[in-house]
């Protein structure tokens, strides 16, 4: 949502709200606020806030099921010519005939017409789905968003699934990802194979898909109980092939300091790799979207310690405002010093990246996707504390 759309209020509107209902309603309304509600099920969407004139009972529904214009007294939209085009509690939205009619209603208001907001204009989601948040905010949207956010989640786990199949070298045409290894979509190609977060199991032919096993369970969904690491056959990737050297050798200081609580190191040793906690919240964050670019493709998208790891003490070293949710390319130019970033949020770019490879990097004139924290902003200056000018 941009920023001057954000969190305004508008006095006396007129509402024509589209969704899960027969026919378009049209309302009036007091006041009306615009901002960022929480999915149920963790994520983000433009959601409208208002109580209907002479009601008492407030609403929040999402932002692209709304048009909303200035004044009350407005003509009435007539919907007798197509209430039959659709069933009782059957997803309307804006199709063709309600956007011919609402657009040949709206032009009848000619000069009176102010248009506050046009929701066919809007975006579905605005921020990919967070793991676990909730919030009372989105407790009354529309029914249609828990799709959405099965949708995108769906999307994820697939970019997902393809980075580790390129990145292991999986020689499958059809591959799953989860995180936990416990229960997957369909197969339907071969050979195919499971991921987890840690190897996969390959599944050469559909005969041995098909073949019952005591460790899946085919129905609907495949479900794995004791997860695929269980399964003969599962090949796990070692310590050493999933992270640098560099990285061993810090968790190896982590592990061999006995001044560290086991609790502590383990939070630890999970920041370092980049899971756990501190790649949570961070992602959290940053709403699960590059801090940068926007960009919510898991496969590119990493936790950045802004104050480098080994000058971090072990508080800084979890805590989420010392990071940055980058894409890899962002991240190799940020932890090389050649860019940072202002208390503003500006991007800041080194003289010894040329004018060429400023454009070919995509770094010339962008910013952070919103103002830093005060938090955030106190580890941006030692980075740039750092930066190469």
């Amino acid at each position: 949502m941009d920023e001057l759309f954000c969190n305004k209020a508008v006095e006396n509107a007129t509402v024509f709200e589209f969704g899960y209902i027969a026919e378009p309603q049209q309302f009036e309304v007091r006041q009306i606020r615009f901002h960022l509600a929480r999915l149920t099920g963790g994520g983000e969407f433009e959601a409208a806030t208002f109580i209907k004139r002479g009601k008492r009972k407030e609403k929040t529904v999402a932002v692209n099921q709304l048009v909303v214009i200035q004044g009350w007294g407005h003509p009435k939209l007539d919907t007798n010519t197509t209430r039959t085009a659709y069933g009782k509690a059957k997803f309307a939205a804006f199709s063709n005939k309600w956007d011919d009619l609402l657009d040949q209603h709206l032009a009848s208001l000619g000069p009176r017409l102010q248009l506050i907001v046009d929701g066919r204009k809007r975006p579905q989601l605005t921020r990919r789905p967070e793991r676990g948040s909730q919030s009372a905010e989105s407790s009354t949207h529309s029914s249609s968003t828990p799709d959405m956010e099965r949708r995108t989640k769906a999307k994820l786990h697939r970019n997902e699934a393809a980075r580790l199949k390129e990145k292991w070298g999986i020689d499958a045409v059809q591959v799953r990802y989860r995180e936990t290894g416990n229960w997957y979509a369909t197969l339907k190609r071969f050979p195919a194979a499971l991921i987890d977060l840690h190897g996969y199991i390959l599944i050469p032919t559909e005969e041995a898909y098909r073949t019952p096993s005591p460790y899946i369970n085919i129905g609907k969904q495949i479900g794995v109980p004791k997860g695929i690491s269980a399964i003969p056959g599962y090949r796990r990737f070692s310590f050493s092939e999933l992270i640098d050297s560099t990285v061993i050798a810090d968790i190896k200081k982590i592990e061999s300091d006995k001044t560290t609580d086991p609790t502590t190191k383990q939070a630890l040793c999970n920041a370092r790799v980049g899971q756990g906690k501190f790649g949570s919240d961070v992602r959290e964050l940053w709403n699960h979207r590059c801090a940068v670019t926007g960009s919510f493709t898991t496969a590119v998208l990493e936790a950045s310690h802004i104050k480098r790891w080994a000058d971090s003490n072990d508080t800084e070293r979890l805590d989420p405002n010392n990071g940055l949710l980058l894409t890899a390319n962002l991240h190799k130019l940020f932890d090389a010093g050649l860019i940072s970033f202002e208390d503003s949020g500006n991007m800041l770019v080194s003289s010894k990246l040329s004018s060429s490879e400023q454009e070919v990097l995509g770094v010339i004139g962008t910013k952070l996707s919103k103002k830093p924290s005060a938090e955030t902003a106190n580890y941006l200056s030692y980075h740039r504390s750092k930066f190469l000018a």
